[in-house]
C-alpha cells in the first residue's frame, strides 16, 4: 500500500467515525474506489503544495462542514499562508476588497478567472463550496488557496493573467485597532476591526462616554468583527436595552448531536483540562461533573447535547438607559461568535441590523484535530446541529438584517449612508 493511500485510508476511517456529520456524506465520496481515486491524484501532485491543494479541496467538496486539511508546524514545504486578497463576488466577477495587501491587485479591481475559469464556471462546478441558497457563506479566501493564478481587469486595456503568491501567516498585517468615530452631529460610530484586542474596546466607552450618552444615534460597526467570544460585546448590550438584562435569557440554545467516539472524547477531555486554568470559580467546579459525564458517554457514538450558555451569564448587564437608537452593521464577513451578540441585541427595541446577513458560521461545534501523518492533520467538526442532520441547512444563512443591502460595488457604504437609509425607512426626517 502506497503511503498516499494510507493517508487517505485514516482520513476516510475518521470522516466516516469520527466527524460528526457521518451520515450526511454519500457512501461513494469515502468509498475504496474515491480512496484509490485520491491517493492517484496525490500520487501525481507536481508538489507539496499541490498534494495540500488536493486534500483540501476534497475535504471543503464533501458537505458543508469546515473540514481541513492543516499542515503540521513541521511543515516547511507548506507552511500556513494568504493569498493576500480580499474578494467579494458581483455577479460574474469578483471584486478586490479593503485588507488586500498584495499590492498587485488595487482595491475595486475586477477578477474576471482563477486558474484560467470563469467566476460562473466555479460556482457550477463547487455547487458544496458555493451553494447558491446561501450567497453570504461564499468563501473565497479559502478558494485562492487551492488555485495557481487570477485573471484581473485593471487598468490596462486587456486582462492580465498573475500568478498568486504565498504569505507566510507571520507576514500578514496587524487588524486595524478598534476605533471611535463622531459621523455627524448626534451620530457617534464604534468600529469592531480587532476582537482579540477587547481592552481597547472597554477604553473606547470609557474615554467617549459623554459622547455615546448624548448621542441620537450610536453606530456599531460589526462588519470586520470576526472569531472572538461573545463576552466582549456585553458592554455594549447595555445600550441596547432599557432595563438590566442577562445574557443567559437573551441566548437561544441550539440542540445538537456529539459524536462521543474514544478519538473525539479524548481531545474533549483534553479541552476541559486546559480550560481549568481560566475559569471562573463557578465554572470550575463544573469541571469534575463534567468530566464523569464524558467518561460515561466514551464510545456511545452520537448522543443528543444542548448548546448552553456559560454559568456567568446569568449576572445582569446594567443598563445605560441609552436614549437614542442603536445601529448595528453586519455584512458577510461578521464571522463566529459575534454572530449571537447579532442575534441577541436583535431582540432590543431600539436597537437596528442594517447592512447584509452575517456568514453564518453556527451549526457545527466542537472543531477536532487528528494526525493523518507528520506533514498533516484533519480538523473536523466533532458536533452537529440536529437541524442539518434533519436536512435544514437555514442556519447557514447567517443572522437577517432588519434592512438589507444587496452588495453594488459602486455604492460606498459610509456611516451616513446608512444614517440615511435609516432615517428614510423610518420616515425620520
Amino acid at each position: 500500500m502506497s503511503a498516499n493511500l494510507q493517508i487517505v485510508n485514516k482520513l476516510f476511517q475518521i470522516l466516516k467515525t469520527d466527524f460528526a456529520g457521518k451520515d450526511l456524506i454519500a457512501p461513494e465520496k469515502l468509498s475504496e474506489d474515491a480512496a484509490a481515486e485520491l491517493a492517484d491524484s496525490l500520487d501525481k501532485a507536481t508538489s507539496p503544495l499541490a498534494a495540500w491543494q488536493t486534500l483540501e479541496h476534497f475535504c471543503l467538496s464533501l458537505s458543508h462542514a469546515p473540514i481541513h486539511i492543516v499542515p503540521s508546524l513541521t511543515n516547511k514545504d507548506v507552511p500556513a499562508f494568504s493569498r493576500g486578497i480580499r474578494l467579494r463576488r458581483a455577479d460574474d466577477t469578483l471584486v478586490v476588497q479593503p485588507g488586500t495587501y498584495d499590492s498587485r491587485f488595487p482595491l475595486g479591481s475586477r477578477v474576471l478567472q482563477m486558474s484560467r475559469k470563469s467566476i460562473p464556471d466555479i460556482l457550477a462546478e463547487e455547487p458544496v463550496l458555493f451553494d447558491p441558497a446561501y450567497p453570504n457563506h461564499e468563501d473565497w479566501e479559502t478558494y485562492t488557496k487551492l488555485a495557481h493564478g487570477i485573471t484581473v481587469s485593471q487598468a490596462s486595456p486587456r486582462p492580465v493573467h498573475l500568478l498568486f503568491k504565498r504569505f507566510p501567516l507571520e507576514d500578514i498585517p496587524a487588524a486595524p485597532k478598534n476605533s471611535f468615530e463622531e459621523v455627524s452631529e448626534g451620530a457617534v460610530a464604534i468600529r469592531f476591526t480587532d476582537l482579540s484586542d477587547p481592552v481597547s474596546l472597554l477604553v473606547i466607552l470609557e474615554e467617549h462616554k459623554e459622547e455615546i450618552a448624548s448621542a441620537d444615534y450610536l453606530i456599531l460597526d460589526l462588519r470586520k468583527a470576526s472569531e472572538g467570544f461573545e463576552e466582549i460585546f456585553f458592554p455594549f448590550l447595555a445600550y441596547c436595552f432599557d432595563e438590566d438584562v442577562s445574557p443567559a435569557k437573551l441566548w437561544t440554545a441550539d440542540s445538537y448531536q456529539f459524536n462521543y467516539t474514544e478519538a473525539n472524547e479524548a481531545q474533549l477531555k483534553e479541552t476541559y483540562l486546559s480550560m481549568m486554568a481560566e475559569c471562573t470559580e463557578e465554572a470550575l467546579a463544573l469541571v469534575p461533573r463534567l468530566l464523569a459525564d464524558l467518561k460515561a458517554k466514551k464510545g456511545k457514538g452520537m448522543l443528543p447535547e444542548t448548546d448552553d450558555c456559560a454559568p456567568d451569564w446569568d449576572e445582569p448587564i446594567e443598563s445605560k438607559h441609552f436614549k437614542g437608537q442603536v445601529l448595528i452593521l453586519t455584512d458577510y464577513t461578521t464571522r463566529g461568535c459575534i454572530e449571537n451578540c447579532v442575534a441577541m441585541a436583535k431582540k432590543a427595541d431600539r436597537v437596528t441590523v442594517l447592512g447584509r446577513p452575517t456568514f453564518g458560521d453556527k451549526g457545527w461545534y466542537n472543531p477536532t484535530t487528528q494526525v493523518l501523518c507528520p506533514d498533516y492533520s484533519v480538523e473536523y467538526p466533532a458536533g452537529v446541529s440536529e437541524a442539518f442532520l434533519q436536512g435544514d441547512y437555514s442556519a447557514l444563512g447567517g443572522v437577517k438584517p432588519d434592512i438589507e443591502f444587496p452588495y453594488d460595488p459602486m455604492i460606498a457604504e459610509t456611516y451616513e449612508f446608512f444614517l440615511d437609509a435609516f432615517k428614510k425607512e423610518k420616515s425620520i426626517e
